[in-house]
């Protein structure tokens, strides 16, 4: 029988046992129990049991986190951290869940288990996904995520970034008058690269590239519907009357009451319609209709369309980016930053 418990002070020896049989470094996760004193343990269970009421940024850095312990048949065989939210320097190295199963229990799929178990627990605390950051050498536990409906995103030298959806975002959409921004279907691939995907100019701005064949067309549909599963806010554009897709937009909230855009792009023959600003202002509209205050929208500073585009729905401008290089041509460029009070 499988029983996911929560951390407490009353916590005994059969947990220090098992904390002392796993490592304390292991594919990134870190047990922090390893080879310190009894006396020492009873004193991580006070500050971890403490930490995991805390609210906001704890010591500085770390976010507040829950440890749970996984049992089987009564006996502990491994435990794991779930992070409440994150922060930039989280989504890089770190993700909301980390576990890990103690030696001489592996190879039974307590890992699978274990993180079903969490992903539980993570939806119940309101989490609507969650990053798992696995090294690309630690196959089992890449393929656990993966058996958890996980979809990998990224992949580094040093690290696989997968998500994990727990809320479903497929009746999320917006509509203006002309328009409906809605999640991908995969039959739409066609017309979405005659549209817009085989237009190098309409990229030109972007940091995606343009496509040269129907196979490439199709695989980018397959990333893109993966990716809006993740992402709440990200849209392909429909026209209302025909349905026919024309584009993409999308927007995410950054906290603190920030919530950002993340591209606008449509197709050659779909611009200079009205359509950019209609989507401009159902992203605000929606983000103010969540509890948005603040909204900043961006283009680079060559970008005179965007800029435009931005200034007619009441945004000011904020900041200027540092030099950026594009990675696909090595071109440098800014990043200009605009604002809108919401």
């Amino acid at each position: 029988m499988f029983e996911l418990r929560r951390l407490s002070v009353q916590d005994g020896m059969d947990i220090y046992e098992m904390l002392q049989e796993i490592p304390a470094e292991e594919n990134n996760m870190h047990n922090s129990v390893n080879g310190i004193s009894l006396e020492a343990y009873k004193d991580f269970l006070v500050k971890r049991e403490e930490e995991s009421r805390m609210d906001g940024i704890i010591d500085g850095w770390k976010v507040p986190s829950t440890r749970y312990w996984l049992y089987v048949d009564g006996k502990p065989v491994g435990f794991a951290d779930i992070r409440h939210f994150l922060t930039p320097a989280l989504k890089e190295v770190g993700g909301n869940i980390g576990y890990a199963i103690r030696p001489s229990e592996r190879g039974k799929g307590y890992g699978k288990k274990l993180l079903e178990l969490l992903l539980a627990e993570a939806r119940d605390k309101g989490l609507e996904k969650v990053l798992i950051t696995v090294l690309p050498t630690n196959a089992a536990s890449i393929g656990v995520a993966k058996a958890n409906g996980g979809q990998l995103i990224k992949q580094t030298d040093e690290r696989v970034y997968i998500w994990i959806p727990l809320a479903d975002y497929s009746d999320v959409k917006l509509e203006t008058e002309d328009l409906v921004l809605k999640k991908a279907k995969f039959e739409d691939w066609e017309a979405l690269y005659h549209n817009l995907w085989k237009h190098a100019d309409s990229a030109k701005y972007m940091l995606w590239t343009s496509v040269e064949s129907e196979e490439e067309a199709r695989a980018r549909m397959n990333r893109t519907i993966a990716f809006q599963k993740i992402e709440k806010y990200t849209f392909l554009v429909y026209l209302r009357e025909s349905g026919e897709p024309i584009g993409n937009a999308g927007m995410r909230d950054s906290g603190d009451g920030l919530y950002e855009e993340t591209g606008i792009a449509l197709g050659p023959d779909f611009v200079r319609k009205g359509y950019g600003r209609q989507i401009l202002n159902a992203l605000t509209d929606e983000a103010k209709r969540v509890g948005a205050i603040r909204f900043l929208a961006s283009n680079r500073t060559e970008n005179e369309a965007s800029r435009g585009l931005q200034m007619a729905c009441g945004f000011s401008f904020d900041h200027l980016s540092e030099e950026k290089t594009d990675p696909r041509t090595g071109e440098k460029y800014f990043v200009e930053n605009n604002i809108k009070i919401l």
